[in-house]
């Protein structure tokens, strides 16, 4: 890495290991998942700075750079919750100026924070999960930039700079709207208020960037908003925000899509209020899930151009990679939230496969696989929201393997392309590694059984 890639690398590790002292200092009580987060992020990091293999960790590890900054802010942000959205905000900008000719490295390697983070704390940081989606949203939108091309009489470096206006708007409306908030508003003129701010920004972007159907695609995702506020059901407010899925997502090969998402997104935190008992945030949130869901799948076939046959579900690959994902996925969420407490061991198994199960499918079936997995995971993001009591906490496990998928599928896709025989093993290694999980799970559920029934009883009442 360069001089100035390690300087920051250091910060941002330093940055985490304050946010987990100030934790520990002032007993906060996420401390301990603090610190594991810390930890998987440093091992992350280190594991990008070999050479080889090529790409996504050259120029120098950026993968693993992305890791620290998006973990060291996101730690941070645990400590200082009036300001997460901001810190949030901070990690993408900073991929864009620390490699504004090509950050898509350092993006993924933020992605891979965000998931982390939501999977280790979002059980317990109310708000994290719309702030993640922000970030994700982010992330997508400045990629996409780069995998896509700017129309004609745009210039690209005006084209890539949508993103971070759009950015600057939210943070604007998130100030305001705190401000707000303290004052006891009520719901509609918050709205009201957000939403002008949010167009100014749209309107803003389309004359500086040239990208002139932004503002209309944003006064369209305000009235959606609009809609789903006022009839505050999550299980409706779905069909709504298919109706804006349709209408944005071939905009400018998926950029649209991105851009959306980020402004949906931001438009969630903003309004988010802990005293409005309503289903409005729950409503706001699925909307912000499918589209950033959708900004992250455009990405992926950008920087893997499906060959064909195309990931299309009559390819069995595509629909293997579907099923297990749905099926997996449940299995997981079961696994994780057991009748046991889960403890961090268990938790750790838990993300290891949610983040590995699309990168193995991809070594085994190829890309078309993890596709599948992508359109499997967004079909059981949505009835998270349809059945609230049946999936809950399935989220984070879906935004891991779609943080893991982007950068990781492009190391062992070719495996996809080896002879039978060795896909064969590849398969016998997979199920292998699973069945040394439940082993180890098994142990550990073992051990504590032991301990607890050791322990000398309470005090008597």
């Amino acid at each position: 890495m360069t001089t100035t890639e390690w300087i920051v690398s250091v910060i941002s590790a330093g940055t985490g290991l304050f946010a987990v002292w100030l934790a520990w200092k002032h007993q906060i009580p996420m401390t301990s998942m603090l610190f594991t987060v810390w930890l998987i992020a440093l091992l992350a990091f280190s594991l990008t700075l070999p050479a080889i293999p090529v790409p996504p960790f050259t120029a120098g590890g950026q993968l693993g750079l992305g890791i620290l900054i998006g973990t060291g802010l996101w730690l941070l942000g645990a400590c200082f919750s009036a300001v997460a959205l901001l810190l949030s905000l901070v990690a993408p900008a900073a991929a864009f100026f620390l490699a504004p000719l090509g950050p898509l490295p350092i993006l993924y390697g933020i992605l891979i924070s965000t998931a982390l983070v939501w999977f280790y704390l979002g059980q317990q940081w109310r708000a994290l999960p719309a702030l993640a989606l922000v970030q994700f949203a982010f992330c997508a939108a400045l990629g996409l930039v780069y995998e896509t091309t700017a129309p004609a009489g745009i210039l690209p470096e005006t084209w890539r700079l949508g993103p971070l206006w759009v950015a600057l708007a939210g943070a604007l409306a998130f100030a305001i709207g705190t401000g707000l908030r303290s004052q006891n508003i009520p719901w509609l003129g918050r709205h009201l208020i957000t939403s002008g701010i949010l167009l100014g920004g749209a309107v803003a972007v389309s004359l500086l960037s040239g990208f002139k159907d932004f503002w209309t695609l944003t006064l369209a995702a305000l009235v959606s908003s609009t809609l789903v506020g006022l009839v505050p059901s999550a299980r409706w407010a779905l069909l709504v925000w298919i109706g804006l899925f349709g209408l944005v997502f071939s905009t400018e090969q998926g950029y649209g899509t991105a851009l959306i998402a980020l402004v949906v997104s931001l438009y969630t935190v903003v309004m988010d209020d802990p005293a409005d008992l309503s289903e409005r945030g729950d409503a706001a949130l699925g909307g912000a899930t499918l589209l950033t869901l959708t900004a992250l799948f455009r990405l992926f076939v950008e920087h893997y151009p499906l060959r064909d046959p195309r990931a299309d579900l009559y390819t069995h690959y595509t629909l293997i990679g579907f099923l297990l994902a749905v099926v997996g996925l449940v299995n997981l969420l079961q696994w994780w939230q057991g009748e046991a407490a889960p403890g961090l061991g268990r938790t750790v198994l838990v993300g290891f496969w949610a983040a590995g199960a699309p990168i193995a499918l991809a070594a085994i079936w190829g890309t078309r696989a993890a596709a599948g997995w992508m359109g499997g995971s967004l079909a059981l993001a949505l009835v998270t929201f349809l059945l609230p009591n049946v999936l809950t906490g399935i989220l984070p496990l879906v935004f891991c393997g779609m943080a893991t998928a982007l950068p990781l599928v492009i190391l062992v896709e070719p495996l996809s392309d080896a002879p039978r025989a060795d896909r064969i093993g590849v398969l016998l290694v997979v199920g292998g590694s699973l069945a040394l999980s439940l082993l180890v799970d098994f142990i550990i559920r073992r051990v504590a059984a032991q301990r607890s029934d050791l322990a000398p009883p309470g005090p008597p009442n």
